[in-house]
């Protein structure tokens, strides 16, 4: 962290993370399905590096009765994975599980995969006399899992956001109601989850002879597959009664899914078994009831008492 002022600072952080995996699995010689191939030894390994890199720059500072803390960020992150497996049998011996012991090459298999996020964000954060609250948020990102063709790889994500303490107001005379608290909030957010390299057409290696390999088509990729995205908009009631004796909160909600990821099945005689695609709109409605007792209070004791309520209605809008 790199302090300018006490009302600027930068956060500067990377971290990597490495992940292996061995993994052994033997059929023996004297029951089961490789009786017959006296023995089958399956190994394999995989290697995953993850790293994360992200920078920002933080601004908070009071100007008399008011409070801003402004954000600005860049954030990087990358992962490949390398996987190796070797499948043989006629083993020598159950006691020498490696595969130079086996006699027969039945499989070999190894692949390597990257997946890459980068995104730029923003924050923007008041409020006034711990009464009156705002908030603004933008972010930007590309995934390495959507086409470069037209932008598909980008998405713009945002959100705003309002509160007003009623409670602190010097006209509000209700003593038995010690805290009322209104929002809301309206807010975008992306989903890539969608695996590797879907948008473009895959291909499988064969072999065509001892010295030569040929492609093989495998999976019909989409070129305008891109980001899902889920709007939130959210109403809700804070409150509190007889010095929070009883508090809780009501939230109303409405969340709309566009442009959903899924997995699209065809014939395959056609020459693929299908592929994924942004299908449609989907609608979630409905609210929250949470409530709190806290009927004893004391130096030794505090006994609080919780439950919740809610109801969801979803809707498919298009598909």
């Amino acid at each position: 962290e790199i302090t300018f002022t006490d009302w600027l600072k930068m956060n500067i952080s990377s971290n990597a993370n490495l992940g292996l995996t061995n993994g052994s699995n033997y059929d023996n010689m004297l029951y089961g399905g490789a009786v017959s191939v006296n023995g089958r030894l399956v190994k394999s390994q995989s290697n995953t590096l993850r790293t994360n890199n992200s920078q920002t720059l933080n601004f908070h500072k009071l100007f008399g009765r008011h409070d801003v803390d402004v954000m600005a960020g860049h954030e990087y992150y990358r992962q490949k994975t390398r996987y190796l497996d070797g499948t043989s049998s006629g083993g020598f011996s159950p006691s020498i599980l490696e595969l130079n012991a086996f006699a027969k090459v039945e499989d070999n298999n190894s692949y390597t995969t990257f997946y890459n996020v980068e995104g730029w964000f923003g924050r923007a954060l008041y409020n006034y006399q711990e009464k009156y609250f705002a908030s603004a948020s933008y972010r930007r990102d590309a995934s390495s899992r959507f086409s470069k063709k037209d932008g598909k790889w980008w998405g713009d994500f945002w959100s705003l956001g309002a509160a007003w303490a009623i409670h602190k107001e010097p006209w509000f005379k209700v003593d038995w109601l010690n805290n009322l608290k209104l929002k809301v909030s309206i807010g975008q957010q992306g989903n890539d989850n969608v695996g590797n390299y879907y948008y473009t057409n895959l291909y499988t290696l064969t072999k065509a002879s001892d010295t030569q390999m040929a492609p093989t088509f495998s999976l019909l990729g989409n070129p305008n597959l891109t980001w899902e995205t889920t709007t939130n908009f959210n109403v809700g009631v804070e409150f509190g009664i007889l010095n929070n004796l009883v508090s809780g909160s009501l939230d109303v909600y409405n969340k709309k899914i566009s442009d959903m990821l899924f997995w699209l099945s065809m014939p395959e005689s056609v020459g693929t078994r299908g592929y994924y695609g942004n299908i449609g709109d989907m609608r979630n409605r409905g609210f929250e009831l949470n409530l709190t007792v806290n009927p004893i209070r004391t130096r030794d004791i505090n006994w609080t008492i919780s439950g919740s309520i809610s109801h969801n209605s979803t809707k498919i809008l298009k598909l």
